[in-house]
């Protein structure tokens, strides 16, 4: 029987693909939002985003949060503005500082007093301050007292006086020392209900003492003494 010699077909080989293994999940890290809002108010307000800042970090360690980046730009960010605002509070006092300088004007914050000096030697002081350079010796300032105001002008000395003392013992103060001291007292003299003024003369000079009352006075001081030296005008009377 003569063989069959007719090909046979071939199946092709089936390659059979591996299964790909598992590949890891990508776990996504929430942003925490106080980052975010710590970064936002660094610039407008520092202080406040710079302690935000460093909770979100404390609290993105601890909750295993994401956005340490933006916590850690806010912290930076936050000195960094606080830094430039304190060189320009510097820079603005210095220069109000200069300009208080240049016009002559004194705040004094322990005693509380305000104090301006002119170019000639004028100065005018108010609160609780002192009697001005080259006020009379012979004028006795009382004591116990606070000096308010103390004025210094071409023309003379003003300085008022405010004490705790009898309106009257004040005046009798007055009219001792200013006697003992060479003072000479004039005609002139006014009685009203708040008070009194007297002058007195010496020499070249002319004195006038004001002394008055005031029971309702805020400062609880109930007696003033206001005190003028000035030179003595032509029609004043010895």
């Amino acid at each position: 029987m003569p063989e069959d010699k007719t090909p046979q077909k071939v199946e092709p080989t089936k390659t059979q693909t591996p299964e790909p293994a598992n590949a890891p999940s990508v776990v996504t890290k929430k942003t925490s939002g106080l980052a975010i809002a710590a970064l936002i108010l660094a610039f407008l307000f520092p202080l406040v985003g710079l302690i935000l800042g460093i909770v979100a970090l404390s609290g993105i360690k601890k909750n295993n949060e994401g956005g340490k980046g933006l916590a850690v730009a806010s912290i930076v960010i936050a000195l960094v503005v606080m830094f430039i605002q304190v060189f320009a509070l510097f820079a603005i006092i210095a220069g109000v500082q200069k300009s208080v300088k240049d016009s002559g004007l004194n705040v004094d914050g322990k005693t509380g007093s305000v104090s301006v000096q002119g170019k000639d030697g004028e100065s005018v002081s108010v609160g609780n301050t002192k009697v001005p350079q080259g006020f009379p010796s012979d004028v006795p300032i009382y004591q116990p007292s606070d000096v308010i105001l103390a004025i210094k002008t071409k023309e003379g000395y003003n300085v008022t006086l405010a004490t705790n003392d009898d309106s009257q013992k004040v005046l009798d103060f007055y009219a001792s020392k200013l006697s003992s001291n060479g003072w000479s007292k004039s005609e002139s003299e006014f009685n009203f209900e708040a008070g009194s003024a007297q002058s007195f003369t010496k020499g070249s000079n002319q004195l006038v003492v004001l002394i008055g009352t005031d029971n309702k006075s805020t400062s609880g001081k109930k007696t003033t003494v206001n005190l003028t030296v000035a030179p003595k005008t032509s029609d004043s009377s010895n």
